[in-house]
């Protein structure tokens, strides 16, 4: 058994449990959807689920919280399934995570952690692989969303701007036993191809796209982006 089909395992456990906090309320408009934490090569403490104060009983709301491992070069590099660089074209409809794909049942939500899921449109149309090839993004999905008056948010997920560039990074989930992407984290890709990589800090695309693909941070970042050779779309 892989450590990503165990994590999914120990989220599901986590969350069944913490789905009894889940209450109804009325969800504010204009939230972002987002995505869930990080997959671990050591188990994260439990997601917790908080709930809004009740205010119509056939609303949901939840917010998601949890914790991972630092998301280190390295660690992206070796624990995605894909890697792309890419822009967000959009989000599609949100859809629940039950069987049916329907919302589910009140005597249904203390049984099992039902949540939404939204799809991401991402274009990489003349951008770089690092990992993985541009139909693998197809059908990628973040974690939450809003369907009418339920909202699903994670507290420290990414935050997307349509139309913006991005480092998209993908692992592998499954629902209700099919597998399928979910975006874990999106670096912005500045106006002079530069990225900010959370622990290794600012660099050039170019470089970033290297180390990604090598696992390894190459040390101090350029100081000029303009040095970098040109990016390519292809693997080495």
């Amino acid at each position: 058994m892989n450590m990503m089909t165990v994590l999914d395992r120990a989220r599901r456990a986590a969350l069944l449990g913490a789905a009894v906090l889940m209450v109804a309320c009325i969800a504010p408009a204009g939230v972002s959807p987002s995505d869930s934490g990080s997959p671990t090569l050591a188990l994260p403490s439990a997601p917790t689920l908080a709930a809004s104060p009740s205010a119509d009983e056939d609303c949901l709301s939840s917010v998601l919280h949890e914790d991972g491992p630092p998301e280190t070069i390295e660690y992206l590099s070796n624990q995605m399934a894909v890697i792309l660089v890419g822009t967000l074209e959009g989000f599609g409809t949100p859809y629940w995570s039950t069987p049916d794909g329907q919302r589910p049942p009140v005597d249904a939500r203390k049984e099992e952690p039902f949540t939404l899921y939204t799809p991401v449109k991402v274009n990489v149309a003349g951008e770089g692989e690092i990992k993985g090839t541009r139909p693998d993004a197809e059908g990628a999905v973040v974690w939450g969303g809003q369907l009418g008056c339920d909202i699903f948010t994670e507290a420290d997920g990414p935050q997307l701007s349509v139309g913006s560039r991005y480092v998209f990074f993908f692992y592998e989930s499954t629902n209700n036993g099919e597998p399928f992407k979910r975006l874990m984290t999106a670096w912005p890709i500045g106006p002079n191809n530069e990225v900010n990589a959370p622990h290794e800090g600012a660099r050039p695309l170019g470089q970033a796209i290297r180390e990604l693909r090598s696992g390894k941070p190459e040390g101090p970042q350029y100081s000029d982006p303009s040095l970098e050779p040109p990016i390519d779309s292809g693997r080495p």
